[in-house]
């Protein structure tokens, strides 16, 4: 499924420690990532700005496995815990490499729930952390 716009409304925070509660939201459109923060503005545009390839996604990814349920502080477990999406912003590792270039890799989770919708070129994907479309519905 390829898709060109991507959006994600994340509803409430859920960050279980405190330096997650500030969220900066980001948008997505053909890859290239847009964001703001309430504090640390001008530090989240030095990163984003720190080369060509750092405003692009160089993975994005559902987490679904059942056995993870909530944050362990570990990125390689907290980006697989079911409702979850995980994306990395600049570089693409090789073996799932989408070509994107970057001196950084950034991995970001967020925990979907109640209110939040992620939507693919106007299509909802995923509504209150549940698969709708009917093609992806057996992943609940």
């Amino acid at each position: 499924m390829r898709s060109r716009r991507c959006s994600v409304e994340a509803g409430a925070s859920s960050a279980p420690w405190p330096a997650a509660k500030t969220q900066p939201p980001a948008t997505c459109r053909d890859s290239v990532v847009a964001g703001s923060a309430a504090d640390g503005e001008t530090r989240l545009g030095r990163i984003l700005d720190s080369d060509g390839g750092a405003r692009y996604l160089g993975e994005f990814a559902f987490g679904l496995n059942p056995r993870i349920t909530r944050p362990m502080r570990n990125i390689l477990f907290d980006e697989k815990i079911c409702g979850s999406i995980h994306f990395a912003l600049g570089n693409a590792y090789a073996k799932c490499d989408n070509g994107n270039r970057s001196s950084i890799h950034w991995d970001l989770v967020k925990i979907l729930g109640k209110g939040s919708r992620v939507v693919f070129d106007g299509k909802p994907i995923m509504v209150d952390g549940r698969f709708v479309h009917p093609s992806l519905k057996a992943l609940n």
